[in-house]
C-alpha cells in the first residue's frame, strides 16, 4: 500500500515543471506594481465613500500571494490538486461593505492571475481599460448629479403635544 502511494506520487513528480527563478520574480514584481495601482485607483476613485474600509491595504499582499498560487498551481499537480481542497474550506467572515470593493478585488485577482501566466500585454490592456471605465463612470456620475432632482428635508421645531 504505501509502494503504491510512492508509485503515485514518483510518477506524479515526473509530470512537474520548473520555472525560472528570475521569471518567478518578474512576475511578483508586476503583480506588486499592478496592485499598487489598482490601490491607487481605489484611492482616487472610491476612498471617500461611506464605509472607509481602506480594503486597499490588503491588495499588495493580495496580489503577490495570489500570483504565487497560480505559479505554484502551474508548476506542481500534487500541489494544486493539495490547493484545491485546502482553499475551499476558507471562508470571508468579513462581509464586503461597498459593490466597488469587490470589482477591485477581482483586479486584483485578474491581476495576479495575469501575471501568473506571463500575460504581462493583456495586464496593461486591463489596466488601461480599467483606468477608462473610471474615469467615464466618474463623468457619468458628474453629469448625472448636475442634472439630478434633489430631496428637500424641511424640519420643523415642536411644541409641546397636548392629550
Amino acid at each position: 500500500m504505501i509502494i503504491d502511494k510512492m508509485k503515485i506520487v514518483e510518477s506524479l513528480q515526473h509530470h512537474t515543471g520548473e520555472i525560472d527563478p528570475r521569471l518567478f520574480v518578474v512576475a511578483l514584481t508586476a503583480s506588486l506594481l499592478s496592485s499598487l495601482v489598482a490601490g491607487a485607483l481605489y484611492r482616487i476613485f472610491y476612498e471617500r465613500r461611506g464605509t472607509g474600509s481602506q480594503i486597499n491595504r490588503a491588495f499588495p499582499l493580495l496580489g503577490i500571494s495570489i500570483t504565487t498560487l497560480f505559479i505554484g498551481v502551474q508548476v506542481s499537480l500534487p500541489l494544486s490538486l493539495g490547493l484545491l481542497g485546502a482553499l475551499s474550506i476558507i471562508r470571508f467572515r468579513t462581509p464586503i461593505k461597498e459593490p466597488e470593493e469587490v470589482g477591485f478585488i477581482m483586479l486584483v485577482i485578474a491581476s495576479a492571475i495575469t501575471c501568473a501566466t506571463f500575460n504581462f500585454q493583456f495586464l496593461v490592456i486591463m489596466h488601461l481599460m480599467a483606468v477608462l471605465t473610471l474615469v467615464l463612470l466618474k463623468g457619468a456620475f458628474v453629469l448625472k448629479s448636475v442634472t439630478r432632482d434633489g430631496i428637500v428635508v424641511v424640519t420643523v421645531a415642536g411644541g409641546r403635544l397636548m392629550s
